[in-house]
């Protein structure tokens, strides 16, 4: 029996040997997505709160100015509560990336766990059962923290490792960053659409799409080749003209001015789509207005 429990404490010292050779290795995967996914984090968290305020505007007007809704007082306080776990959460993700979550905090439990096991020996050996459990006790609880912390930090990378692509802030808008643009029936113009990225990006590929109602002229963006589809073979936009401009590398803050002369005989409002693409970046779409006047 006395064997057994030796061998059981020693197998226990060598499985926190173990776990402690694997942490470094594992660090140097995370550390390959650290990056990307505080960018990710960070995104995300501004959206949240965007989202919360929001809602508290929303519930607020709601609030009789004379009266005092108990009922909504607690809604609000509730997705206040939601809303700060929410952003806990998000924030945990990138850590157990960083060196401090994915190394220090499991070694030192692992450390911790291994310096037990050795007291848990030391107190055999003197027939000190009673020291024998709690180190068998501090061995437990060190060793189950450790094998969490390792296991939130291999769910972290999972989660890197399948995101398809990151989000890159992109604004889409006509020159001087008009949402709608105005022109007369039956004149020719020139219309300009803008595409800005916050981020550098390669492989960009800008689709803008024209509605059959508009015809498309002369493409004149300087220094760039512009191509036109007749129609797009979009499903989104059956019938819709694609004007489309491919750059291979992007700079973060450029803007990517796309140009081309339109003439609409017919007054009305029309949806301008446009699409952005690139490598490594969600596919993005946002839709302008063309205003055709009498």
């Amino acid at each position: 029996m006395s064997e057994t429990v030796l061998q059981i404490l020693l197998i226990l010292a060598y499985l926190a040997v173990g776990l402690i050779s694997v942490t470094f290795p594992i660090y140097a995967i995370t550390v390959n997505y650290l990056k990307q996914e505080k960018c990710e984090t960070e995104k995300e968290r501004k959206k949240r709160i965007v989202d919360l305020r929001n809602s508290i505007d929303r519930l607020t007007r709601k609030l009789d100015s004379q009266t005092k809704d108990n009922e909504l007082f607690k809604e609000i306080q509730n997705r206040i509560k939601l809303s700060k776990n929410e952003l806990s959460n998000l924030q945990l993700g990138p850590y157990f990336l960083t060196a401090r979550g994915a190394v220090l905090r499991p070694l030192l439990l692992l450390l911790l766990a291994l310096l037990s096991s050795f007291l848990g020996i030391e107190f055999f050996y003197e027939d000190v059962f009673a020291l024998l459990y709690w180190a068998l006790f501090a061995y437990a609880l060190s060793m189950g923290l450790a094998i969490i912390n390792l296991y939130s930090t291999l769910s972290a990378v999972e989660k890197a490792a399948l995101r398809p692509a990151r989000t890159v802030e992109i604004k889409v808008s006509f020159v001087t960053e008009k949402r709608e643009y105005r022109i007369k029936a039956g004149k020719k113009v020139t219309i300009d659409v803008d595409v800005c990225l916050d981020e550098d990006v390669e492989n960009v590929e800008i689709c803008v799409f024209v509605p059959p109602e508009v015809e498309i002229g002369r493409l004149i963006t300087p220094n760039t080749t512009l191509t036109l589809q007749t129609p797009s073979p979009s499903i989104t936009y059956p019938g819709y003209n694609n004007v489309i401009r491919a750059e291979s590398y992007v700079s973060g803050g450029t803007f990517l001015e796309t140009s081309f002369e339109v003439t609409c005989k017919n007054p009305g409002i029309f949806k301008i789509p446009v699409q952005v693409r690139s490598k490594g970046v969600y596919p993005f779409l946002d839709e302008l207005k063309l205003i055709v006047e009498k």
